[in-house]
């Protein structure tokens, strides 16, 4: 179980913009989207139709943000972030160090692929002891 991908464990429910949007459209974007508000914790800043990985902006630093200031000017970068063949004890790592609710996953050519959320990560991780 703990050979298990990142691509394993990945989902395509994230939300990525581009660095030149304004912070009050996306603000409106994801009002009128419908999701639940668990499904979104970071919104990923990708660039053009390659989807390369660019930043990462955490939900709270979006509502705060002016809504004229652009995600480019807002997102924090590098991102950290976990390649689609990194392992369960990896991902374990990435998120024990740097304390985040999910991760990003990318190809080769830091291409956003999806995300890997935390329950995932350690489902199954919990072994019972015996009375």
């Amino acid at each position: 179980e703990r050979e298990v991908t990142a691509h394993s464990l990945m989902t395509p429910d994230f939300l990525a913009v581009g660095m030149e949007q304004r912070v009050g459209d996306v603000l409106a974007d994801i009002r009128r989207s419908g999701r639940e508000s668990d499904s979104i914790s970071y919104v990923y800043v990708v660039d053009g139709e390659e989807r390369l990985l660019e930043g990462v902006v955490d939900l709270r630093d979006l509502v705060l943000a002016h809504d004229d200031a652009l995600m480019g000017d807002i997102m924090v970068s590098p991102v950290v972030a976990a390649e689609a063949e990194d392992l369960r004890d990896h991902l374990q790592e990435l998120l024990a160090k740097y304390h985040y609710r999910l991760l990003p996953v990318v190809d080769s050519h830091d291409r956003l692929l999806g995300v890997v959320r935390y329950n995932e990560i350690m489902k199954g991780l919990v072994t019972k002891v015996k009375p």
